[in-house]
């Protein structure tokens, strides 16, 4: 570790840690387009609420200061993630300064920064023009990353339910995509392989949707096709 770093006052140590840990959690997922002089500059930002924390609780011991302090940019860092980007985006939309934001791409958007709108669906399309389809990804969330992963480089991993090829009879894997003893079948589609995807998004209510994730944290998959079809 630096030296000169070892050498600054207690107090923009720990903003700099604290404000580099919120900094980590506000953009989670969506760092990979930061430039590397974004880091530093945007972890010093964080860690302004951790000095003025630390002022705030001087009176305290220092242990218990700089751990309020710490928990106290945390928490600043996820509330920026979840309600301060978007109130931000909106500021700069209805002030008339700018409609563009921080985000690279539409997939990123959708996927990495999305974090409002569950998809209940989500189909692919291959090279061959052959479909993967998630009909239900309710019912795949118990599962082991469940019910997909999308990578920032396009690829995809997901639990297939159905295949329907370009020519051909549909395929139905509803039965067979978790066995109990066998396990889970989690399919990874490489970018390269894919031409196109489709997927299905369901507005929650913000009191409803934090309720609803615990819920389907512990909700057991159903694996029968006669429950399926039930949910179907």
């Amino acid at each position: 570790m630096n030296e000169k770093l070892l050498s600054l006052p207690l107090h923009i140590q720990v903003g700099l840690g604290a404000g580099y840990l919120a900094y980590v959690i506000a953009y989670s997922g969506i760092r990979d387009h930061h430039k590397g002089i974004d880091i530093p500059f945007r972890a010093a930002a964080f860690g302004i609420v951790t000095i003025a924390l630390l002022s705030i609780t001087k009176g305290w011991k220092v242990e218990w200061s700089i751990a309020a302090s710490t928990a106290g940019t945390v928490l600043f860092g996820v509330s920026w993630r979840l309600w301060g980007r978007r109130i931000y985006r909106y500021f700069l939309r209805q002030s008339g300064i700018s409609w563009t934001d921080d985000t690279p791409s539409a997939w990123s958007a959708v996927v990495a920064e999305n974090s409002r709108f569950p998809a209940t669906q989500i189909s692919v399309q291959l090279e061959d023009r052959t479909w993967l389809h998630c009909s239900q990804t309710y019912q795949m969330r118990a599962l082991p990353f469940g019910p997909f992963v999308a990578g920032n480089n396009g690829d995809i991993a997901m639990y297939v339910d159905r295949v329907v090829p370009p020519e051909g009879d549909e395929q139905d894997y509803r039965e067979t995509v978790s066995i109990d003893g066998w396990g889970a079948n989690l399919t990874f589609i490489p970018a390269s392989r894919i031409r196109q995807v489709e997927m299905r998004l369901i507005s929650i209510p913000s009191r409803a949707g934090w309720m609803k994730r615990i819920v389907d944290c512990f909700r057991r998959p159903t694996s029968s096709a006669s429950e399926a079809g039930e949910a179907s």
